[in-house]
């Protein structure tokens, strides 16, 4: 693939299968098809599933789940080789996003008839956050592995979203945070993640600008609008009470808080305040 060519996805939920060979032709013409999954969702909790892939955003997640159907879906993963940005209205307000995929995902719901069973990500953000959610790897860990083409097979993946039963260690958490949010752990993180097992304090402390998608992508945590999740986190054997702030919400001085944020430093494998804006955050 060149350099310049940008990764994207569709998604064909069940309900628009029927279309899928004739979809996936259509596709080919336009970008170039990298892989194909056809992914399984357990029936039981597929609107679960739903819910906290399409994050805050969604409206009636059991219409959604309705219009889509609980069966099997293809993830198409393609490269974009010449990608035209521009402004356009999306379920997040106005967006600077690729009208290749705009236009194109709004061709290929009127053919299939089926309005909403077609997903496309609109920006590399979403590409990323969605193909972290469903195969557990952000879009620079997926490239490794990626075929410039794809060679005609489907390669089945029998898995739920990542964390949906909980989350196997702390790492595969902070894996999904690192990649798909802006946020520090505020306090108590000396000796993470490895010593998450003697993890003796009440709760985890965020301070993230993303409270709203925090909830949905850590399955779980307090949040301010948040009464969907329970407010504890489950990783391995514990239940740990994840709490997130944000900028504007009275704890610390907004503007503040925004630096801190801005000025984060990783360590250890996750975000963490600056020693300096450590210290007065303790000492406020």
């Amino acid at each position: 693939p060149s350099i310049h060519s940008e990764l994207y996805l569709f998604l064909i939920w069940e309900n628009a299968r029927s279309k899928e060979n004739y979809l996936l032709q259509e596709i080919q013409k336009e970008f170039q098809i990298r892989s194909v999954y056809d992914i399984t969702w357990d029936k039981k909790i597929f609107s679960k599933n739903m819910r906290r892939f399409y994050g805050p955003k969604l409206g009636n997640v059991y219409e959604k789940t309705q219009l889509c159907g609980t069966g099997s879906f293809l993830l198409i993963i393609i490269s974009d080789k010449n990608p035209k940005f521009g402004r356009r209205r999306t379920s997040n307000g106005m967006e600077l996003v690729n009208l290749n995929l705009f236009e194109n995902k709004r061709k290929y719901r009127k053919l299939t008839g089926k309005g909403f069973a077609i997903h496309s990500s609109l920006t590399k953000k979403e590409t990323n956050d969605d193909l972290t959610l469903l195969l557990g790897k952000k879009t620079s860990d997926i490239e490794k592995i990626l075929p410039d083409t794809w060679d005609g097979n489907i390669t089945k993946f029998e898995s739920n979203l990542v964390g949906q039963s909980g989350w196997k260690d702390l790492k595969e958490l902070l894996y999904v945070l690192n990649s798909t949010s802006n946020y520090v752990i505020l306090r108590n993180f000396e000796g993470l993640p490895e010593n998450f097992h003697n993890y003796s304090h009440n709760d985890v402390d965020i301070l993230t600008d993303d409270f709203l998608r925090m909830p949905y992508l850590a399955n779980g945590g307090k949040s301010p609008i948040n009464d969907i999740f329970s407010h504890t986190v489950q990783i391995g054997n514990k239940k740990i009470p994840f709490d997130y702030e944000f900028p504007g919400d009275g704890y610390y001085d907004e503007k503040w808080s925004k630096q801190i944020l801005e000025r984060r430093v990783f360590s250890n494998g996750f975000y963490v305040p600056t020693d300096e804006d450590y210290f007065y955050s303790l000492f406020y």
